[in-house]
């Protein structure tokens, strides 16, 4: 409802500075319907008009003026300040326009006994019809994102219209509901490991005035729901991959608003490699042996790879390193010189899942001390 404002003297427009980035990031919106489409074009032409005089500030007394001198321009966005109520409570800053061909603005809207109806009045043709798109005339809401004179916590009410809409995506951008978790079970995993996942999922609302809900969640394709019908937020979801493939999975959130997110993880299948001091010449042990010796050592990881550059301390040992063959033959280093007295043959490892696989062995001679090893 517009009101008389008490009158502001000096009053002068506030520039409404906007980021020229701001439609390329409206046009990201994955797959857009024909209403954000909408948005964006009327975005287009916030930004035109913000950056001239077709937007400007006026007190309810001014724009009374303009519309009893029949000034009121169609190509204008207006900022409404000094609104107050009846009983003298400041009412948020109204921005309305006739760029839009669904404006607020019925006939008498700015006397003070009268209430806004829900019409769509064109400030061209002076004509008013039936509102189309719901009955709320005005939409009110705090600023969360500061552009020209507005800053984050202040109050704005807008026309629930095209060019309204427009500034609350600029004024309080929406928030986008959030993935909190989504991981997998035993990812990486060695050759041979059970193919069985458990996908572990947490979502969660974007914060934003007014609410706006998880309208659906899905994982791995599947829609997650409670009993009673609503979206599942958190849960587990049991899968399984192929035998030895590495598997996507993709968590899939969107909200009332149609707001999509998403998140993809892989479950991955992986030899390991070792590396560490051997009391034994791996040259003389059998494969399951070497395998048993390998899988002992504290320093393993997840990698296919052979290059790695390592720092071992030997006790009348042998440095030995062991990986996938299919990495190949290195060259080897010790503190940073070359040295070709590293030998290495290829056997077959036996990995903790009990699953064979090619390897490679490579080490040097018996020493002790700490020293420096580089495999390229």
């Amino acid at each position: 409802m517009l009101l008389p404002g008490r009158k502001t003297s000096n009053f002068k427009t506030t520039p409404f500075l906007l980021p020229t980035d701001y439609v390329a990031v409206l046009r990201t919106l994955d797959t857009p319907d024909p209403a954000d489409q909408d948005l964006v074009g009327t975005v287009e032409m916030v930004l035109r008009a913000v950056r001239s005089d077709l937007y400007q500030a006026k007190t309810v007394e001014e724009m009374q003026q303009l519309q009893g001198d029949e000034q009121l321009n169609p190509a204008v966005i207006y900022r409404i300040t000094g609104r107050r109520a009846p009983d003298t409570t400041a009412l948020p800053d109204l921005i309305i326009g006739g760029l839009s061909n669904v404006s607020l603005w019925p006939e008498g809207v700015l006397d003070p006994d009268t209430s806004p109806v829900v019409v769509a009045y064109n400030l061209v043709t002076d004509t008013t019809t039936a509102r189309v798109g719901g009955a709320s005339d005005t939409i009110t809401f705090p600023v969360t994102r500061a552009l020209g004179g507005y800053a984050i916590g202040d109050i704005v009410e807008v026309v629930n219209d095209a060019t309204g809409l427009a500034f609350k995506q600029l004024l309080a951008p929406e928030n986008p509901p959030v993935i909190q978790a989504f991981t997998a079970s035993n990812t990486p995993r060695q050759y041979g490991a059970s193919t069985a996942v458990a996908l572990s999922f947490q979502a969660a609302a974007g914060v934003n005035t007014p609410a706006i809900n998880v309208a659906q969640v899905k994982v791995n394709g599947v829609i997650q729901l409670n009993g009673d019908g609503t979206p599942k937020l958190s849960g587990t979801v049991n899968v399984n991959t192929a035998a030895d493939t590495d598997t996507s999975y993709t968590m899939e959130v969107t909200d009332a608003d149609g707001t999509k997110v998403s998140r993809t993880i892989q479950v991955d299948y992986s030899s390991k490699r070792f590396w560490g001091a051997l009391s034994t010449d791996p040259a003389t042990m059998s494969a399951a042996e070497l395998s048993a010796a390998l899988k002992a050592l504290v320093t393993q990881e997840f990698s296919e790879s052979r290059s790695q550059l390592r720092t071992i301390t030997l006790a009348n040992q042998y440095p030995v390193f062991a990986y996938r063959a299919s990495a190949g033959v290195p060259t080897v280093t010790v503190g940073g010189r070359a040295n070709n007295n590293f030998r290495n043959a290829a056997f077959t490892f036996t990995n903790s899942e009990n699953t064979p696989e090619s390897f490679l062995w490579v080490a040097g001679s018996l020493n002790t001390g700490t020293f420096t090893f580089g495999l390229s």
